[in-house]
């Protein structure tokens, strides 16, 4: 691998800046697939060796952004971002094509600030990111083994906010939420569902305009600190609550309507104790207090009867947390 990059900001006044980076990298793929056949204690003797596939890929990408300071207590930013990931070989024959790197194009607005003597800090942002040449997992158009291609384009417009509250010196509130709305653009060949799959083997459905697996539109989490000195001692004591939401979503990339994963939220807790210098501390925690049944994904059952297994979230859980500064 070989990358050569530079970033610089520029400040025109003390209102504006200009942030900008540039990066060019290349990758290089010299890939021996799959195992030896015809090897080993049962094979037939006749080894045929794995198939050998080398390439390059090569890409340029960077930032633009432009910062203006409204005041000390606001600051207004719009840019641009683009990123790849790196191409790659399929892993089981030098027959099926390779698949080129992964383009992701990003535009975001937002803004940043702090009120109320500074004791309130909050920030928002809209973006907006456009995938090309998404890499999937899936058959080709005319049907047959899955295998990765550049299939697809994803557009995911959104929305995020954030806020800290310092209420007191000793209380302070926190909180994040976003609105994301991840849909494949163009997505005509996708690989289909293990039910389709049975009444025509070898298919392909259209997934375009559908959202992409794993993606929860909403999610949300508040947090609420406390700490406080113990009267008469040298001993600090705290107390954390909070609350993670995570809007519904489907777990396999297929969006076989068997995965779809319900809304939960989760309830999280821990009550501590440490020294003033911060040299030791003790603390009781628990997490998903209210003991929600929530799935946090799926998979494909290997038992030949199209099944599929579901990946529990962990139950509710609680323990003794000690730690020692030497």
């Amino acid at each position: 691998d070989l990358a050569v990059f530079v970033h610089n900001i520029y400040k025109f006044n003390s209102q504006w800046d200009l942030t900008a980076g540039l990066r060019y990298a290349e990758t290089d793929a010299d890939d021996r697939v799959d195992n030896l056949n015809g090897a080993g204690a049962f094979g037939s003797g006749v080894v045929i060796p794995p198939p050998s596939q080398k390439d390059n890929w090569s890409s340029v990408s960077g930032t633009l952004k432009l910062s203006y300071h409204m005041n000390e207590n606001i600051h207004i930013y719009g840019g641009y971002d683009r990123g790849f990931k790196p191409g790659g070989h399929n892993n089981y024959s030098s027959t099926l094509p390779k698949y080129d790197e992964e383009v992701a194009d990003n535009f975001e607005v937002g803004i940043k600030g702090t009120s109320l003597d500074r004791r309130l800090r909050w920030s928002t942002s809209l973006f907006y990111t456009e995938y090309t040449d998404f890499q999937v997992n899936s058959p080709s158009e005319f049907g047959g083994s899955s295998f990765f291609q550049n299939a697809a384009s994803v557009e995911i417009p959104g929305i995020e906010a954030e806020v800290t509250w310092l209420v007191s010196d000793n209380f302070t509130l926190d909180g994040q939420i976003a609105y994301v709305k991840s849909e494949f653009g163009d997505f005509e060949h996708a690989e289909c569902t293990d039910l389709q799959k049975t009444t025509t083997p070898g298919c392909t459905q259209d997934l375009t305009g559908e959202e992409v697996s794993g993606n929860s539109p909403l999610t949300w989490n508040l947090n609420a600190n406390y700490k406080s000195v113990l009267e008469n001692t040298n001993l600090h004591w705290y107390f954390y609550a909070g609350l993670v939401y995570r809007d519904s979503t489907n777990g396999l990339t297929t969006l076989d309507e068997r995965a779809d994963i319900d809304d939960y939220t989760l309830v999280n807790a821990s009550l501590g104790l440490s020294s003033a210098d911060g040299s030791w501390d003790l603390a009781l925690w628990g997490k998903n207090l209210s003991d929600e049944d929530y799935i946090s994904a799926y998979e494909i059952a290997r038992d030949g009867n199209f099944g599929l297994n579901a990946d529990l979230g962990d139950s509710r859980t609680y323990g003794i947390k000690l730690k020692y500064n030497f």
